[in-house]
């Protein structure tokens, strides 16, 4: 029992430790039920990811899966704390009000047991069926359909925006309501007629949905759109995710590409995994990291200051220098840049947790971590408060 406790600890630590050593997509389907992902969800400590037979869920940071329902594909989810949502086609809506241990489904009054999206928006859920929307003010104990206004049946993707909610529709483009889903209008200016919107995304005022005809951009809440597709090989874009200053796109069988969330141009980033990829239905920042839910591959997971545009200019254009790397108690920051600007240093857990930050107002500054366990760390360097650098460091 001991030795096979170790192993375990010891491979569960090796995913880990392989994933931020070598800044590539590492895949991560030890104890995944089925390799036909559709969706990531955190809550808390722990990852659910909806597959193409159930739900497994992972408290390791996706080292380790574990099956816990069984049911058709689980294609979505939604809620936090105690009470969650899942979607499913062909078997509704399923409820859990003990943080995911246990579902039951909850379908009374819809028309279609096809659940293609969830949104929760204080009391009221909305779900986007084969039929239709439909909403539910007490946990999915009844369903009512939602207002006028949408014209084709499938809602892909639903999606909150401020007091406005918006539909991506399956060959109707997009839909908005400003009155809770009573009614709904057609905001679909400079998308092509007839496209599936399957993923929408915003940073601050900015407004992005992903489409089978790439990527859009809306400065006005959604009422105009405009391309931004510089850089993308495909027109397929499945999936959407904003990690601060930067977008993500998954797109069928070309991968990952990010962009800041200006979205001028886009950039792969898809070192480890196959090309032809699948599907990416599904991105999701947690914590550190970046997990992809590529259709027929399963989960793959990447650090995202792995990704981000950032430049290491520690290591690479030596305005300053971390020594000794890996450390032991102490380490030191020696800065060769103008040391009059105000510099500023944070130091994040594997979670995420902010451990440490230093002003660096001397061109050398020793920082005593010796109270941190052994492990690896991230960084981030600001100069005037602006983000100037973002990496990875190893305590010994």
């Amino acid at each position: 029992m001991i030795m096979k406790k170790f192993t375990t600890i010891f491979f569960v630590t090796q995913i880990i430790f392989t994933m931020y050593a070598n800044g590539q997509w590492i895949l991560a389907n030890n104890g995944l039920i089925n390799s036909g992902v559709f969706s990531i969800k955190q809550n808390g400590n722990s990852i659910f990811a909806g597959t193409n037979i159930g739900i497994c869920v992972s408290v390791n940071q996706g080292a380790s899966w574990t099956g816990i329902t069984s049911s058709g594909p689980v294609l979505g989810f939604a809620g936090n704390g105690d009470t969650l949502i899942s979607a499913t086609l062909g078997s509704g809506v399923y409820l859990s009000v003990d943080s995911g241990a246990t579902w039951n489904p909850v379908n009374n009054g819809l028309t279609d047991t096809n659940i293609y999206s969830l949104l929760v928006d204080g009391a009221t859920i909305f779900a986007g069926t084969g039929n239709g929307i439909f909403i539910s003010g007490n946990n999915g104990s009844s369903w009512n359909p939602s207002g006028t206004g949408i014209t084709v049946p499938i809602t892909r993707c639903l999606f909150k925006n401020g007091a406005d909610l918006l539909a991506g529709t399956e060959g109707g483009g997009a839909f908005i309501s400003s009155n809770g889903g009573i009614s709904w209008l057609p905001v679909s200016s400079g998308i092509p007629s007839n496209t599936t919107v399957h993923a929408f995304a915003s940073a601050g005022s900015l407004l992005f949905s992903g489409t089978d005809s790439g990527i859009y951009k809306s400065t006005d809440n959604g009422l105009t759109w405009n391309p931004v597709n510089s850089g993308l090989p495909g027109a397929v874009v499945n999936s959407l995710a904003v990690n601060g200053s930067s977008i993500f796109a998954g797109l069928s069988n070309d991968g990952i590409f990010i962009s800041d969330t200006g979205a001028i141009s886009w950039n792969a980033v898809n070192t480890g995994l196959q090309i032809p990829t699948g599907i990416p239905f599904s991105l999701t920042p947690v914590g550190p990291d970046l997990f992809a839910a590529i259709y027929s591959n399963g989960i793959y997971i990447r650090h995202l200051v792995e990704m981000t545009d950032v430049a290491e200019v520690g290591k690479a254009d030596h305005d300053f220098l971390f020594y000794p790397d890996p450390f032991s108690d102490e380490i030191t920051i020696e800065l060769h840049a103008n040391s009059d600007q105000k510099w500023q240093f944070a130091l994040y857990n594997s979670i995420g947790e902010k451990i440490a930050e230093q002003l660096l107002i001397t061109r050398s500054t020793k920082l005593n971590l010796s109270q941190h366990a052994s492990g690896i760390y991230f960084y981030e360097l600001f100069n005037d408060q602006k983000l100037i650098s973002k990496g990875k460091l190893i305590r010994q």
